[in-house]
């Protein structure tokens, strides 16, 4: 049985995300999408999202865990688009409750990393073109089981 290490993890967000900001560069968006791969790598699954309110969200991470399961999917990323606030000073809910309208919001690129045996991996970046200076106050992640 082979194990997936943090090394694997690592080499599989490096590669999303070079996907993933080459897809915001040319569309300016990047979907949710789910990435699953098979245990010799032999096969990509990518399934992309498109969900209204956290009812839909639940029923598209269903579906993708049913779809990993029946492709024998080993390890995965789940990435989407989500806001960040930068100022430490800032709190980044004052503005309505949400990030997403707070005036100094960033874009960030939000990847988790998982395998079968449970090691997991997230990062959270700048969209491309934008200044990574100060810390991250405030981030959103997806994450699912298979």
């Amino acid at each position: 049985m082979t194990v997936f290490n943090l090394e694997t993890l690592e080499s599989l967000i490096e590669y999303n995300k070079k996907f993933a900001f080459e897809q915001f560069q040319e569309h300016g968006e990047l979907r949710p999408m789910a990435v699953g791969y098979t245990p010799d790598n032999s096969r990509r699954i990518v399934i992309m999202g498109s969900f209204a309110d956290n009812a839909q969200k639940q029923a598209w991470l269903t579906m993708v865990s049913m779809i990993f399961h029946l492709h024998d999917v080993d390890k995965y990323v789940v990435m989407h688009e989500g806001w960040a606030v930068m100022k430490e000073d800032s709190d980044p809910y004052r503005f309505g409750g949400s990030l997403s309208n707070h005036p100094d919001r960033v874009e960030v690129l939000n990847i988790v990393a998982v395998n079968r045996h449970g090691a997991k991996m997230s990062i959270s970046e700048i969209m491309p073109d934008r200044s990574l200076e100060k810390e991250i106050v405030g981030l959103l992640s997806v994450q699912i089981g298979i």
